[in-house]
């Protein structure tokens, strides 16, 4: 999981422009309490096969999502489309899982689906074990990885 969450931090810093940095899981929850209720998430899911199968995910804030993408794509956020946010969060989830297997099995052949995404509500808790906890902009993001399921 560390290896996932740090391609999250390079990702994060070297692509999005952002300030990321790893926490605890307790900073994390201390993070996600802090977040207003109602708020939206985005949740991009990205399946992969090869030696190994899995989905890799990350989750976010919508609005972070909102000033990621605008600062990606050299925009104001005032400009972003709705649908740009949400394709935003598939692409940072492409990105990172790519990154992760690469720097992890270089050698090896990955098939990457197209990423799937969901909105949800603020998560209220997380179990520590399950995810990587990391800071984007003083923001929570949330990394997991699962095994892939037998339909995605």
């Amino acid at each position: 999981m560390a290896a996932l969450g740090a391609a999250a931090v390079n990702v994060a810093e070297d692509s999005l422009f952002a300030f990321a940095e790893a926490c605890s899981a307790d900073a994390l929850a201390v993070s996600l309490d802090a977040r207003p209720d109602g708020e939206t998430w985005l949740r991009a899911a990205v399946r992969f096969r090869g030696p190994f199968q899995g989905v890799a995910e990350v989750s976010l804030p919508r609005d972070l999502a909102l000033e990621l993408c605008a600062a990606f794509g050299g925009d104001s956020p005032e400009d972003v489309a709705p649908q740009d946010v949400r394709d935003f969060a598939g692409e940072f989830a492409n990105m990172m899982c790519g990154l992760w297997l690469t720097r992890a099995h270089s050698q090896a052949r990955f098939d990457l689906d197209a990423p799937r995404i969901d909105e949800f509500g603020r998560p209220v808790a997380v179990a520590p074990a399950d995810v990587f906890g990391l800071l984007v902009n003083d923001a929570p993001v949330i990394v997991s990885l699962r095994p892939a399921e037998s339909q995605h």
